[in-house]
């Protein structure tokens, strides 16, 4: 397959550029606040910070605007990125499509090894999706529109059956840290960033 490779700069769809970079900003400020170990602070610490009320405004408009919106953004560039290579190749689709797939291959491969010391990883997820994305290529329009609005409620639906079977408690318990790992105490999460960033800066002093 000769004609599979890098389009050229100036043939590139710039909006699509545009949103992706929109986007990764967006995943970036989500991140910040648990690169920044602000996230897994007891609220005891925070509170003697100055500006702690500041601080939490910022977050709880962060966790509004920010938190989760990105994805889905990125999520669908995904998916418009798989539709415009596949309309691309429509004549050599064989080819495509084992390409494509050993591509989806190293990227669950990287997600992977990504997801062993980051729990954050999205690209295992990307990967897996990539996968079930194909099965769906040529799916009729009206049962694809099925599909995505099944998909889209399964969250939900799954949260119904559930609730019956959730104990719900009835003691109300502060909060040590806006995110909690159950195995870990937020002193042993702000120790392996801190570790992580002088080790990424070791590296880079290299």
């Amino acid at each position: 397959m000769t004609n599979l490779q890098p389009i050229e700069p100036k043939k590139r769809i710039e909006v699509l550029d545009v949103l992706r970079g929109f986007a990764l900003l967006g995943i970036l400020f989500n991140n910040i606040l648990y690169f920044s170990g602000y996230s897994f602070q007891p609220f005891d610490e925070l509170r003697k910070n100055s500006t702690f009320q500041l601080d939490e405004k910022l977050y709880y408009l962060l966790d509004i605007v920010i938190t989760a919106k990105f994805y889905t953004l990125f999520s669908i560039l995904f998916a418009v990125g798989f539709y415009i290579q596949l309309s691309k190749h429509t004549n050599d689709a064989p080819d495509f499509l084992k390409t494509y797939r050993r591509r989806l291959f190293i990227l669950l491969i990287i997600g992977v090894l990504h997801s062993l010391f980051w729990n954050g990883d999205i690209l295992l997820m990307y990967s897996l999706l990539g996968f079930i994305l194909l099965l769906f290529r040529n799916t009729k329009k009206e049962k694809l529109f099925r599909f995505a609005i099944f998909f889209i409620l399964l969250p939900t639906i799954i949260d119904f059956v559930l609730l019956p079977f959730t104990q719900a408690s009835g003691a109300v318990q502060s909060a040590l840290a806006h995110t909690t790992y159950p195995d870990m105490t937020p002193a042993t999460v702000m120790s392996m960033f801190k570790n992580m960033f002088l080790f990424l800066i070791q590296i880079h002093s290299l």
